[in-house]
């Protein structure tokens, strides 16, 4: 998987594992355009929207749907059951690719993007992430992070507990960030 959003996460030194909300680099250096000072190029968790897949995950199909069947409680937390089974179950890296799409959410806040779209795109990305009368968008309403039976950090707790996900990153995950400055 590449993906343009990921979290690594460090070991608590209290309970031994890593917090799904305690990643070690932030969401926002990302939108803020500091790409090169997030000194990773391999992820625990991948964001998996605008992602590339290998096909051959579907050959696993069942453990991929099991929040349809067996763990349908977690069934909106797809991209961090993902995430595991790439990981703790395949093996497989979860890389960083060095660009991003356009995150409708953070739109407004991080007006850099109105630097890279056109003035039509930027319109209809705002107008996509106006507010109602409650005050709230329309995003914000319909996305997973928001509704409150949904929580990743218990899950994330027990993928690691019980499933025994080793989700911290390891040192050779980092790479000093000279040599990221000259990919």
């Amino acid at each position: 998987m590449t993906t343009w959003y990921g979290k690594t996460f460090a070991r608590d030194p209290n309970t031994g594992f890593g917090n799904y909300w305690k990643a070690q680099g932030r969401r926002s250096d990302l939108f803020s355009g500091k790409t090169l000072s997030f000194p990773f190029t391999t992820f625990k968790y991948g964001g998996t929207g605008g992602s590339i897949w290998d096909t051959n995950v579907w050959l696993i199909e069942s453990q991929l749907l099991r929040l349809t069947t067996d763990l349908s409680a977690w069934n909106k937390i797809d991209d961090l059951w993902a995430s595991y089974v790439l990981d703790a179950l395949l093996g497989w890296e979860i890389r960083r690719t060095m660009t991003f799409p356009i995150d409708i959410n953070t739109f407004k806040k991080f007006r850099a993007f109105s630097r890279i779209v056109n003035k039509a795109t930027a319109k209809l990305l705002i107008e996509l992430n106006q507010v109602d009368d409650s005050g709230i968008s329309l995003l914000a309403k319909t996305a997973t992070w928001s509704d409150p039976a949904v929580n990743k950090n218990d899950m994330f707790h027990t993928l690691q507990t019980t499933y025994k996900w080793d989700a911290v990153v390891k040192n050779s995950n980092k790479l000093p960030i000279e040599s990221l400055n000259e990919s």
